[in-house]
């Protein structure tokens, strides 16, 4: 036993020498040990510890394990044995799931029986286990494993089944030890790399541990119904363009904000109008009106009547009344598509050809009139109409006044 204690503290000592500083562990285990039932040996408590070396491999970390069963009842006798175990053994570590490391482990040892019986005797052996550590703490986690033993005694070989329950203590100054990863709200990104500490159980991360905002709008993309938002524009708490009068058009676009409800716009936001008249479709009650005519507020083109008195037997516009034509010059020119005939009337003083002559005359000043304004004219046409219909009655001086006038009728 001597002999053997010797080897394993050789060992020691060169795995120590060898990894120069390197990380280490040390697991305080204890369990049970099941043997095989041709032993005569009742089941055993285990104790032991375990000293695992890291940063040597990467694939293979060396681990020396010391495992004592004292004071064993075999079962037909008084007589009670103290087993050791010493075992040298590599360990091969799989990547950590969240704080789970998984392992596998195999090695060859040598078994101490203090007390011998039924052929057990002192003997080499070899062992092969799997288990797992659950990381607590940078420094600190729990180990669960349960191991194969196989032994040869006398002319046979002997199996035994063993279940451990430790707690690891990492030491050393070496980067194993400290760089323990750690992932403290579960979401797969460990602490060191977590931008975002503490999200919420279940939620889905980038890989900075933080829940995504695809389109960068400040809404995350689990609470965001508006996912492809356009960079730089402003949401609303759902993560969708803000749009106040709700018409489809978001406001930073909107060219027509406070659009009437219900009303169809177009790609900027303004109602539509089909006919161009300036009064949208909502409120236009002619919405067929051709482009070119004056309209009025419901959209509907306006026609206006320009009504001149002349002095008795002249056909020259008063100088009061220029500024109704001018007026009139300037209807028609926003009304472009409209064409006018000037129909001049006289009172019935005088014969019905002097008063149709006369009320021609009339008609083709006021013509001229509208032309100096800027009237073009082909839009215009002029007719004397005399005395053949007046407005009012000949026998009075009002009367005859009134009949002594001008009036435009305009064509589409």
């Amino acid at each position: 036993m001597r002999k053997i204690a010797f080897m394993l503290s050789a060992a020691t000592a060169l795995l120590l020498t060898s990894a120069a500083a390197v990380d280490y562990e040390f697991t305080a285990v204890a369990g049970a040990v099941w043997p095989e039932g041709n032993l005569g040996i009742n089941s055993e408590g285990i104790v032991g510890g375990e000293f695992q070396f890291n940063n040597v491999s990467e694939m293979i970390k060396p681990e020396i394990a010391v495992f004592v069963s004292p004071q064993t009842d075999y079962r037909d006798s008084t007589k009670e044995t103290t087993i050791s175990r010493f075992v040298l053994n590599g360990v091969h570590e799989y990547e950590t799931v969240l704080p789970i490391t998984p392992f596998v482990k195999a090695g060859l040892g040598y078994e101490d029986v203090s007390d011998e019986l039924h052929d057990n005797e002192d003997s080499m052996m070899a062992d092969a286990g799997f288990g797992f550590k659950h990381q607590w703490t940078d420094t600190i986690a729990l180990k669960a494993e349960a191991l194969y033993m196989l032994k040869y005694n006398s002319d046979r070989w002997d199996n035994n089944l063993a279940g451990l329950l430790g707690l690891t203590f990492s030491f050393g100054g070496g980067e194993a030890a400290a760089a323990v990863p750690t992932d403290s709200d579960n979401d797969g990104v460990y602490d060191s790399e977590d931008a975002c500490p503490g999200t919420p159980a279940g939620a889905v991360v980038d890989s900075r541990g933080c829940i995504p905002d695809t389109d960068a709008d400040g809404v995350l993309d689990p609470k965001d119904e508006c996912p492809d938002t356009p960079a730089g524009e402003i949401v609303d708490t759902r993560g969708c363009l803000i749009d106040s009068d709700k018409d489809g058009v978001p406001d930073m676009s909107d060219k027509c904000p406070g659009t009437t409800a219900g009303a169809v716009v177009d790609g900027l936001g303004c109602e539509v109008d089909d006919d161009r008249d300036g009064v949208p479709n909502l409120h236009d009650s002619c919405p067929d009106t051709r482009e070119g005519f004056a309209v009025d507020e419901v959209g509907c083109p306006v026609v206006k009547t320009l009504k001149l008195h002349f002095e008795f037997g002249s056909a020259k516009i008063a100088p009061e009344s220029e500024a109704t034509v001018a007026e009139y010059a300037q209807f028609l020119k926003e009304s472009p598509s409209y064409k006018a005939i000037v129909m001049g009337h006289t009172d019935s003083v005088g014969s019905d050809a002097d008063n149709m002559a006369l009320s021609k005359a009339r008609a083709d000043s006021v013509k001229a009139m509208l032309v100096e304004k800027g009237i073009d004219p082909q839009r215009l046409k002029t007719e004397g109409k005399g005395e053949t219909q007046p407005v009012a009655s000949n026998d009075t001086a009002e009367g005859r006044a009134k009949n002594r006038r001008i009036e435009v009728w305009l064509l589409k």
